[in-house]
């Protein structure tokens, strides 16, 4: 949490808040609980939820592994992605990384460290979030679920 006060751009008055999704692990959201109680920002951390499609809407910028479904349904909410590339990614993910960057709706972060300095930089460069915006917005697709359910009636 050090990293992340250290990371706030100086002359910004805003603050941030982080959502922390911890899932069904039970010891890795009592683990974080212990550590939000020591932030110096807002930070909710939730377990098993089956609105993640809220939480993507009423976001700014997500922290996420490269996995297909949670990918590409950030970008159906035209949400930019911060993809954690620290562990190599499955085979079957490393062209979600490579779609992120070259289209412009996600950085990509392969040393733990970095995700500090591209936090400093979205939060005190707003046109660049605002550009990955658009760009998710392009790529991502809303309604491509029902297409799909179309085709499969017809």
């Amino acid at each position: 949490y050090q990293q992340l006060v250290a990371a706030s751009c100086k002359d910004d008055t805003a603050t941030f808040q982080v959502i922390f999704l911890a899932g069904r692990n039970a010891k890795l959201r009592n683990d974080i609980d212990r550590l939000c109680a020591q932030a110096p920002f807002k930070t909710v951390v939730l377990g098993h939820t089956t609105q993640i499609d809220r939480l993507m809407k009423a976001s700014d910028v997500m922290v996420s592994k490269l996995g297909g479904l949670t990918t590409f349904e950030a970008l159906a909410c035209h949400l930019p992605i911060l993809a954690d590339a620290v562990t190599p990614p499955m085979p079957q993910e490393v062209s979600n990384g490579w779609f992120l960057e070259q289209t412009g709706c996600g950085i990509l972060f392969k040393k733990p460290e970095a995700i500090f300095s591209v936090i400093q930089s979205l939060q005190c460069d707003n046109g660049t979030l605002d550009t990955m915006r658009q760009a998710a917005e392009k790529y991502g697709n809303s309604k491509a679920a029902d297409w799909i359910a179309r085709d499969i009636l017809s």
